[in-house]
């Protein structure tokens, strides 16, 4: 009984996904990403139990996400970016506990971050780029104790960081870009004690920036440009020996730069536009 079907990297692969594919019940894995495939996902794909692989991004997809997606409680990857799906993120997703990895990009993919995205308990990567959603990010999603990877981009987000993210002790990679979420930079993500890359990019965060970053012994990018802040550069940041990427224009900070900061190597010392070398 047939358990992988790799049709991947065709450029030249085209036509609809068939319903059919339903039918073969023993499939473990349907990659069919980098095609030109069109039309939208069959509901039938929902019958696939054993399916624990299913990759779709690089296509030419359209339509809705099917709900019936959420019968496949094997699913450890989905796949769906860089199409042109549209609608909501279905509730029903929230079924699929062995869930890994998700990743969903479309500007047209509208709607709120359903809050029970914070039920897959076993999720590592959790990646809704470019799409339009709107609303809060919702707190629940600091459930994801295995949580190792958050990129939330999405022009229409507001509100603030939620303070349940002090919970996600696995992560590494925290980026939240192009929004217009508000608010301070939690001081509490100083907690989060593996964390490589913070991304708080083009969005309205205000306050100052938390002296209590420098405590990130592991960062290696830090971008908090195109803000609100203001205040000074806290020289505790010259604490964080491995960081490659430190990027703070375009925000209303202000002082001198510390010479704590003399200590970084580059480019990490790469950390204002060339105006700002002299703050006031």
């Amino acid at each position: 009984q047939l358990q992988y079907l790799w049709l991947y990297h065709n450029r030249y692969l085209n036509g609809t996904i068939p319903s059919e594919l339903g039918n073969i019940m023993g499939l473990l894995e349907l990659p069919l990403q980098n095609n030109s495939l069109s039309g939208t996902i069959p509901s039938e794909l929902g019958n696939l139990a054993q399916l624990q692989q299913l990759t779709l991004e690089l296509n030419n997809l359209n339509g809705t996400i099917p709900c019936e997606l959420g019968s496949l409680t094997g699913l450890i990857r989905l796949s769906l970016q860089n199409n042109s799906l549209s609608g909501t993120i279905p509730t029903e997703l929230s079924s699929l506990n062995q869930l890994q990895q998700f990743w969903l990009n479309s500007p047209l993919l509208n709607g709120t971050i359903p809050n029970e995205l914070g039920r897959l308990g076993e999720l590592v990567e959790l990646k809704l780029l470019s799409n339009s959603f709107s609303g809060t990010i919702p707190g629940e999603i600091g459930n994801l104790a295995k949580l190792q990877r958050l990129w939330l981009t999405s022009p229409l987000l507001n509100g603030t960081i939620p303070s349940a993210f002090v919970s996600l002790t696995e992560l590494l990679e925290l980026k939240l870009q192009s929004n217009e979420i508000s608010g301070s930079i939690p001081s509490e993500l100083s907690e989060l004690p593996w964390l490589q890359s913070l991304w708080l990019t083009s969005a309205k965060l205000n306050g100052t920036i938390p002296s209590e970053l420098g405590r990130l012994a592991a960062l290696t990018e830090l971008k908090i440009q195109s803000n609100e802040l203001s205040g000074t550069i806290p020289s505790e940041l010259g604490n964080l020996t491995q960081l490659q990427h430190l990027f703070l224009n375009s925000s209303n900070l202000k002082g001198t730069i510390p010479s704590e900061l003399d200590g970084l190597t580059w480019p990490a010392a790469n950390y204002t536009s060339p105006q700002a070398r002299n703050l006031i």
